[in-house]
């Protein structure tokens, strides 16, 4: 099952041997962490109804759902396993931090303050119509 194959990459991903990282390596050349992601931010009902679906019905629930909370917990430990990687931080992150996060040398009082919609003339004391 796919809870399987998560777990078996979760221990192939940890061992801490050169194995570990080919795993994280292929798991990134493959787009895994775009389906880690699909998998972490899935809920419990749809694949409660799924399986209902399937197996014509009710009963079962608490044991689809902690199916899905087993596959969660995958991806998310495979989500630790790849950030160990810089490849991986950046692949989960992105390529660029948002501009809040990292102040600029740049970046001057104006322009900081006009991005905030606080107009010059107010924070000199000026404040115009109030």
């Amino acid at each position: 099952s796919g809870t399987n194959a998560l777990a078996a990459l979760v221990h192939l991903s940890s061992s801490g041997t050169g194995s570990a990282q080919q795993c994280v390596e292929d798991i990134l050349e493959y787009k895994g962490v775009s389906r880690m992601t699909e998998i972490g931010l899935s809920n419990a009902g749809s694949s409660s109804r799924n399986s209902k679906a399937r197996s014509g019905y009710g009963g079962g629930d608490s044991a689809v759902e902690m199916e899905w909370r087993k596959r969660v917990n995958y991806a998310m430990a495979l989500f630790a396993n790849i950030t160990r990687m810089e490849r991986g931080a950046i692949e989960l992150s992105g390529f660029r931090m948002p501009v809040e996060a990292i102040p600029s040398s740049t970046t001057t009082a104006s322009t900081v303050n006009a991005s905030n919609g606080v107009e010059e003339d107010e924070l000199r004391g000026g404040g115009g119509g109030g």
